[in-house]
């Protein structure tokens, strides 16, 4: 008998990327929706975060960055572009291209990050 639990260490070769994505939208209490999809390796519903909020950490498929303070980098929509998002999240594949975006992102912000850390702080 096994003591202790060994999981598994997921990759993304993992996933099927032409999978067909499972979405939910929950309504809050603004009458907008939050959007979660369905990770179908780590068997459990992340809530997508806004494009914006890349700044506060990367995103992949098997890694939560972070939705900033207070959660307010949630992904929401209101009714009317519910269809919107179904059409943009068919795929796993293009929940990855969605997250690798927010990367490329990211990135970018921490070059700009990098380059204002190098300019001096007092100047007389």
């Amino acid at each position: 008998m096994k003591i202790f639990n060994i999981f598994k260490k997921h990759t993304i070769s993992d996933f099927n990327l032409k999978d067909l994505c499972k979405l939910r939208f929950q309504k809050d209490d603004y009458s907008t929706y939050c959007i979660s999809f369905y990770n179908p390796v780590l068997k459990s519903w992340w809530i997508l975060p806004k494009e914006d909020v890349s700044i506060h950490g990367r995103w992949t498929l098997l890694n939560k960055g972070s939705y900033g303070a207070y959660d307010i980098g949630i992904l929401q929509c209101e009714y009317s572009e519910v269809q919107h998002y179904k059409n943009k999240f068919k795929t796993i594949g293009d929940i990855k291209i969605y997250f690798d975006e927010m990367n490329k992102k990211y990135d970018e912000w921490l070059d700009r990050r990098k380059k204002d850390n190098e300019l001096p702080s007092i100047i007389n």
